[in-house]
């Protein structure tokens, strides 16, 4: 019986050893996958990190360019009001010019009208004289 109970321990402590061995080695495996994880969660992490300052680069592209293009635009904007206005001055000159001209003009019309009218009293009392 002492035998039987000595096989029965032999046996007992072989099969918490396997247990001990095979728990060991889901432990380890076990370790490996949560470092596997971890390494690709930090690798993915890095990864959204670089993409995000990409993005946040082209953002201040984008920016720059769009606060570029707003100043060109208004300083073309500015030049082109500036030489409408030019343009729209020197049509107002001309315009002045010649109704000052036509006043003149009709002026003169009227004085020698006025002129060909006395010249004409004149004469027609010398006929009727």
């Amino acid at each position: 019986m002492n035998e039987i109970i000595k096989g029965a321990k032999e046996q007992s402590l072989i099969s918490l050893t396997h247990q001990q061995t095979v728990m060991s080695e889901q432990m380890r495996q076990l370790a490996e996958t949560v470092d596997a994880v971890k390494e690709a969660a930090v690798t993915r992490q890095a990864s959204l990190e670089q993409q995000l300052d990409m993005t946040r680069e082209k953002f201040t592209e984008i920016e720059e360019a769009t606060f570029k293009h707003a100043n060109k635009v208004s300083s073309t904007l500015e030049s082109e009001l500036s030489r409408f206005e030019r343009v729209l001055s020197a049509f107002e000159k001309h315009l002045e010019r010649q109704a000052r001209d036509l006043s003149q003009q009709v002026e003169a019309k009227h004085n020698e009208i006025d002129l060909f009218l006395a010249d004409f009293k004149k004469e027609a009392e010398k006929e009727i004289s």
